[in-house]
């Protein structure tokens, strides 16, 4: 066993290690309530049930991660021999101790890699008209209870995730062509799949899951890019570095932020409660932030039309129901001073055809135009009414007043 991998048998111990932890506290307190006589709760068991589901929920990615790599040799053209990727110093051949790994890793793979998403399709599945059952949601709950409910099955979904993933590191050789194209179809599907389903509850959630993959993807096109520089001995030591550590703090703040949001679920019910009151909370004061933000910075809808010019400018290609309104008055007043003008110098005899004059003088269109109100306007209008009725006279009124006149 001391030519085993290390990290290999630590990763594989470490849910087996927590199942025996959970049992012994189900145990203890079992024993204590009989003690005291008192009656044993169940919520204990579902309690350990979830945990356990958690924890191998949590290392389902390094689980298939350690264990597939354990399938990869390469092939040494110096001692002709195959080689574990990973593990140089152990042969892949007719070695009794590399039968050994092989067994104990196809026995995982069927247990861990097959297992997990086998259990967990089988607890959603059957429980899929159950999901609101205070004792499912206990035990299952951990499993979809940031999902909605028309997306309750998407857990595998990440599960699938993963295990392709784990496969591209662990079985694909990094520097081929063939394991960045699945790389970047599996962060690809899952921004693809994020936006298409919006499968969280909060949208938070989904924000912090989109922000997820992509910096993961921009980590990984960083790592192309390093890598290729490297080769072309363009290699920038120092602008890599940069790049590549605020990344890396991106990332750790993500992932520290989504540990903290998961812790909720190991606390008591109305401590749960409370933390999702807060979260809420906070969520609305932003929202209402948001609200006045955009309340003070609104554009005025008059000063959206632009700016209007002190003098008319008469428009060439345009033409509003405004100005529509304002050329139908200006021809009525035209047609009344018309009419005025044509009284005046077209005056005939009772009995005979009128007979046209030509104009003697041309009215005055810019008062008409003068849209600014008067105040003596209305003045002015009765005097030149006024005026207009005394200048028609009649022919017979001439006669007499030239009849008085020659005697």
């Amino acid at each position: 066993m001391s030519k085993w991998p290390n990290l290999f048998l630590v990763i594989i111990s470490i849910p087996p290690s927590i199942f025996f932890v959970t049992c012994l506290f189900v145990a203890l307190t079992f024993v204590i309530s009989k003690i005291k006589w008192n009656k044993f709760d169940m919520r204990w068991v579902r309690s350990s049930i979830r945990v356990n589901l958690v924890m191998l929920n949590f290392l389902y990615l390094p689980l298939c991660i350690y264990i597939l790599q354990n399938y990869s040799c390469t092939y040494d053209e110096n001692t002709d021999q195959s080689y574990m990727s990973f593990f140089p110093w152990i042969s892949c051949s007719h070695d009794a101790n590399y039968q050994d790994i092989f067994k104990v890793t196809v026995s995982m793979t069927v247990l861990y890699i097959i297992g997990i998403p086998a259990l967990f399709a089988y607890l959603l599945f059957n429980n899929r008209n159950r999901l609101d059952d205070p004792n499912v949601l206990i035990v299952v709950g951990s499993i979809y209870i940031d999902y909605r409910k028309k997306v309750w099955w998407y857990e595998l979904v990440g599960l699938a995730r993963r295990f392709v993933m784990a496969v591209s590191l662990a079985l694909i050789n990094p520097k081929s062509s063939f394991s960045v194209f699945v790389v970047l179809l599996v962060i690809g599907s899952s921004i693809i799949s994020q936006l298409w389903a919006r499968p969280f509850i909060y949208r938070i959630s989904n924000f912090t899951e989109l922000l997820g993959n992509s910096v993961l993807l921009f980590a990984y096109i960083c790592v192309l890019i390093l890598s290729s520089l490297k080769s072309s001995y363009q290699y920038d030591a120092i602008g890599i570095e940069v790049i590549l550590s605020i990344v890396i703090v991106m990332y750790t703040v993500y992932l520290g932020i989504i540990f903290l949001f998961s812790l909720k679920y190991f606390l008591p019910k109305r401590y749960q409660l409370a933390f999702d009151n807060w979260f809420i909370k906070r969520l609305e004061d932003v929202k209402l932030w948001k609200m006045q933000y955009d309340q003070r910075n609104q554009i005025d809808p008059d000063d959206e039309q632009g700016y209007e010019p002190k003098e008319k400018i008469d428009p060439l290609f345009t033409r509003s129901a405004t100005q529509q309104v304002f050329e139908l008055k200006q021809r009525r007043l035209t047609q009344s001073t018309d009419f005025s003008v044509s009284d005046n110098n077209n005056t005939h005899t009772p009995g005979e055809s009128p007979v046209l004059k030509p104009y003697k003088s041309e009215p005055n269109f810019n008062n008409l135009l003068d849209t600014t109100p008067n105040p003596n306007s209305n003045q002015n209008n009765n005097n030149n009414n006024n005026n207009q009725n005394n200048n028609i006279p009649t022919n017979q009124n001439n006669n007499n007043i030239n009849q008085r006149r020659n005697s």
